[in-house]
């Protein structure tokens, strides 16, 4: 079972221990793909660049292939998409399509849990 901690910024936000980290979307899609590992913590950021898939659709993803993930974890400062990435979790386990508790902790944290890589 791996952690998995989506986030883009290299300079300001550490990978906590034990997470494998992804800085784009399209990558953590191909890895999941590729491996098929179930996973305990998917942690999000949302705004991950310009022209890129941003972290709340990370949940849609993961409910369309059927991945399992026993925790979701918004650890973005946008507060929308934070609220977005809650509500869009609850929705797909009221649908019977995820089964995934969901989580608030911040990046720090997840360092404060975990420790640094």
């Amino acid at each position: 079972m791996v952690n998995i901690f989506l986030d883009d910024d290299l300079e300001n936000r550490v990978t906590p221990k034990g997470f494998i980290r992804f800085v784009n979307l399209e990558t953590l899609i191909k890895y999941m793909k590729d491996n098929s590992p179930s996973v305990h913590i998917l942690s999000l950021d949302n705004d991950l660049g310009l022209g890129l898939m941003e972290g709340y659709e990370a949940v849609k993803e993961f409910a369309k292939e059927g991945w399992n993930v026993e925790v979701i974890n918004a650890h973005t400062a946008n507060s929308v998409a934070r609220n977005h990435i809650i509500s869009s979790v609850i929705s797909y386990n009221n649908h019977g399509l995820t089964n995934a508790k969901v989580s608030e902790l911040s990046a720090l944290e997840l360092l404060k849990e975990f420790g640094k890589e």
